[in-house]
């Protein structure tokens, strides 16, 4: 089989040669760039500027290149590229909802200069020891076809609350594997596919608990479960350094099996609206929207939100049940544009909860510290505040919020 995609890969080259011209490539391979440019599974060369276009668009959305340009000359595509540097060491500090991460690692998107992610991190979540190694292969079997997986052990203490009072804490242990796959059926529609198995336990005294954190006395919890996903992506995301347009909808549908004192089949639902407006060159605004519901009243099944993902301002696990929804709206101002730093403020308005009798409304601001010569470096810090209510927190990680 590599024998006749390096065959392949040769011909696709020769069939670009005389007609498209690449400068600025130091480690990525020729071939990546060059079947960018081609359409149905790369078998057509770029004839017109409508197939340049979005060869040059989804060289962007790699982002693997600070600079994408270009240009005809003489009838002849011509492309001039600046790298960014990606092999990109992980280390970063994370608070929200009261729980303090630590995360070291390292991993790589343009692995061998062909576009393969491998990475591997440790996590440090609120006194506990996890861990994840992941690989990705956006061009699998050189088609438009994502294919990956990750393999997960996890530790958390979870907080337990009742209203806005905290019942205790309790010690949580997950072993997860995770297989998927995405074939593109068009630039604005991805179908995807997983499969994953996953062991939990929960108990009261499984982790040791730091000073000043209350033991939330319950029985022991044990499952193992075994759940296949769905899901259809509509839309369009286009990236260039720190800005974003488009739109995204997914919506996604989990059938699991799990098996704890008896078997129980049950049923995951999640929709997922993003949405990114350029009102100027230096304004973007961000919307999203989540909700999800679960059919089994399995703890391990069921949704949190709190302050590191969802709602910036509350303590982390403060939501707890089989249906939540999220709205998140973001007016990202880019103060400073220069060579190597990008910083942007952001003031925001997060709300969900469980349904419409609970839930909250927070609202707060950040900044966004992004360099264009580096993969994906967007380190985030935000405050949120609960209106109308006593909850306020500080939150912090990498990347934007969504």
């Amino acid at each position: 089989m590599k024998i006749y995609t390096l065959i392949y890969l040769i011909l696709l080259v020769q069939a670009f040669a005389g007609q498209i011209q690449v400068t600025g490539l130091k480690k990525t391979k020729p071939e990546v760039v060059l079947r960018e440019f081609s359409q149905e599974n790369f078998s057509s060369s770029p004839r017109d500027s409508l197939v340049f276009e979005e060869g040059l668009r989804r060289l962007r959305n790699m982002g693997l290149f600070s600079l994408v340009e270009g240009a005809w000359n003489n009838g002849a595509p011509q492309l001039n590229l600046t790298e960014k540097w990606t092999t990109i060491p992980i280390i970063k500090a994370g608070r929200g909802g009261g729980v303090n991460t630590l995360t070291a690692g390292i991993y790589d998107p343009n692995i061998a200069g062909r576009y393969l992610e491998l990475g591997a991190q440790y996590i440090f979540y609120g006194g506990t020891h996890s861990g994840v190694a992941w690989w990705r292969e956006p061009r699998f079997l050189n088609k438009r076809l994502l294919f990956g997986g990750d393999f997960w052990y996890t530790h958390k203490l979870m907080e337990s609350y009742l209203g806005d009072s905290s019942l205790g804490w309790v010690g949580w242990r997950r072993m997860r594997a995770h297989v998927f796959i995405e074939p593109e059926l068009n630039s604005h529609l991805v179908i995807h596919g997983a499969i994953e198995g996953l062991q939990d336990t929960l108990n009261s005294q499984l982790l040791p608990l730091l000073d000043g954190q209350s033991v939330y006395t319950r029985s022991p919890l044990g499952s193992k479960s075994f759940m296949a996903t769905a899901s259809l992506r509509w839309g369009q995301l286009n990236y260039n350094l720190e800005t974003v347009q488009g739109f995204k909808i997914e919506p996604k549908l989990k059938v699991g099996f799990e098996t704890p004192a008896q078997q129980t089949w049950f049923l995951q639902s999640h929709l997922e609206v993003l949405g990114f407006w350029l009102a100027h060159p230096r304004l973007n605004l961000a919307l999203r929207h989540y909700s999800a519901l679960v059919t089994t009243d399995s703890w391990f099944h069921q949704y949190s939100l709190g302050g590191l993902e969802f709602l910036r301002g509350l303590p982390e696990n403060f939501y707890n049940s089989k249906t939540v929804w999220v709205q998140n709206l973001e007016f990202r101002w880019t103060c400073i544009q220069r060579k190597y730093l990008r910083l942007q403020f952001v003031p925001f308005l997060d709300m969900g909860g469980t349904d419409f009798n609970n839930w909250s409304m927070l609202g707060g601001g950040g900044v966004r510290f992004m360099s264009p010569k580096i993969y994906r470096l967007s380190l985030r810090a935000d405050y949120g505040l609960e209106l109308g209510g006593r909850q306020r927190g500080f939150s912090a990680g990498m990347q934007h919020f969504f």
